[in-house]
C-alpha cells in the first residue's frame, strides 16, 4: 500500500502517507510530523537557486555596462555643453562686432565716399552670414545637447531599475539560502 501511495498508482501521490504505512508495517511507530517537517513544503530546487544566481551575475554585469555607458554619455554631455558656452560666447562676440561695424557704417556713410562704404557694407554682411552659421551651430549643439541629456536620464531610469531587480534578487537568493538551510537542519534533525 505505501508503494501505491508513493508513486501514486491508483491513488492520489503521498510522500508522507507512503512513508507513514512503511513505518506502521515494519513497526517502526508514528513520528510522522517529524517527516512531515523535512518534507519539500518549504523545499528550494538546487536548479531554482542557480537560475537566481545566474539571473543575479547577469543583472550585475548589465549595471555594469550600463554605468559605464552613463559615464560616456555624461563626458559627451559635459564636451557638449562646453562646445556650446563656447558657440555661445563666439556668437555674443560676433554679435558685438556686427553692431559695432553696423554704427560704423552709417557713421562712415555720412562722411565717406562710396569705396569705402561698399567695403565695410561687405564686411558686415561678411560678419552677418558668420552669425548665422554660430547660429545654426549654436541650436545644433543646444539639440545635441538636449538629446544628450535625454539619453542620459533613459540610462539613470534604466540603471535604478537594474538596481532594484539585483535588490530584489539578491533577497531572493538570501531568503532561497534561508529556507535551504532551514531545509537542511530540518533534514539533518530528522535524520538523528
Amino acid at each position: 500500500l505505501g508503494n501505491l501511495y508513493e508513486k501514486g498508482l491508483g491513488v492520489p501521490q503521498d510522500k508522507e502517507r507512503a512513508l507513514n504505512l512503511y513505518r506502521s508495517a515494519s513497526g517502526l511507530g508514528a513520528d510522522h510530523l517529524l517527516y512531515a517537517s523535512t518534507l519539500s513544503t518549504d523545499y528550494v530546487p538546487v536548479q531554482e537557486y542557480q537560475s537566481v544566481q545566474q539571473e543575479l551575475a547577469s543583472e550585475q554585469q548589465r549595471s555594469a555596462q550600463l554605468r559605464a555607458s552613463l559615464a560616456n554619455i555624461s563626458k559627451d554631455l559635459e564636451r557638449e555643453s562646453a562646445a556650446l558656452s563656447a558657440a555661445e560666447q563666439e556668437l555674443l562676440q560676433s554679435r558685438s562686432k556686427l553692431e559695432t561695424a553696423v554704427a560704423g557704417v552709417s557713421t562712415s556713410a555720412a562722411t565717406t565716399g562710396s569705396a569705402e562704404e561698399q567695403q565695410l557694407l561687405a564686411s558686415v554682411l561678411t560678419m552677418e552670414a558668420q552669425q548665422n552659421d554660430l547660429e545654426s551651430q549654436l541650436q545644433l549643439l543646444r539639440q545635441q545637447n538636449g538629446e544628450l541629456a535625454a539619453s542620459q536620464q533613459a540610462l539613470v531610469e534604466q540603471l535604478s531599475s537594474n538596481e532594484r531587480t539585483r535588490n530584489e534578487q539578491q533577497a531572493r537568493v538570501k531568503q532561497l539560502e534561508q529556507d535551504l538551510a532551514e531545509t537542511r537542519g530540518r533534514v539533518s534533525r530528522s535524520e538523528q
